[in-house]
């Protein structure tokens, strides 16, 4: 039997957070067998997406946003109508093997950061220059820090909450599928 490949097998599903869809995608729906959904092809996916330049600095790969939008990425399914929604390449490896560098991870700031999720998190700056951010795992938060994990090297990070602006998470590979 000639059957769709599941999620999982593939070569493009990179660039939608890790899900794979297979090449056939791009001139046809992929079946989701699980939720018994048709995904949209790929080639039909709108590029409005802003993916946010980054500047880097730091040991620990920090960055900061730049305020310049370096490329626009294909909305995902499950962004479809979500307005605020933008991307980053990541940069270092402290969150590798979840996040290597180059990989495009995407933000909706309506979506708040839950223990255990992925998060961008943005420091706040001097004399109005953009803050430090970093890409690592949501601990948890208590009423005056906030408390982080990476992977590579393991280790867990505490941030003073005065010193943190802003918190966005990751969105899932489920969310971006709209599954």
């Amino acid at each position: 039997l000639n059957e769709p490949p599941a999620f999982g097998d593939g070569a493009i599903g990179g660039a939608l957070g890790g899900a794979a869809l297979d090449g056939s995608a791009l001139g046809g729906g992929e079946l989701d067998r699980a939720a018994g959904t048709v995904l949209p092809a790929v080639a039909t996916l709108e590029k409005d997406i802003e993916v946010q330049g980054v500047a880097v600095g730091g040991e620990d790969a920090c960055f900061s946003f730049n305020g310049e939008v370096i490329d626009y990425a294909r909305r995902p399914p499950g962004l479809v109508g979500s307005k605020n929604v933008f991307a980053i390449y990541v940069v270092g490896e402290s969150m590798s093997p979840r996040y290597d560098e180059g990989d495009m991870v995407f933000v909706h700031p309506g979506r708040p950061p839950r223990p255990g999720s992925d998060v961008i998190v943005e420091l706040h700056g001097e004399d109005g220059s953009p803050g430090a951010c970093y890409i690592k795992r949501l601990q948890r938060r208590t009423p005056t820090r906030l408390v982080l994990t990476q992977f590579n090297p393991s280790r867990e990070i505490v941030l003073p909450l005065q010193k943190v602006r802003q918190v966005y998470r990751i969105l899932t590979t489920a969310e971006l599928l709209g599954l």
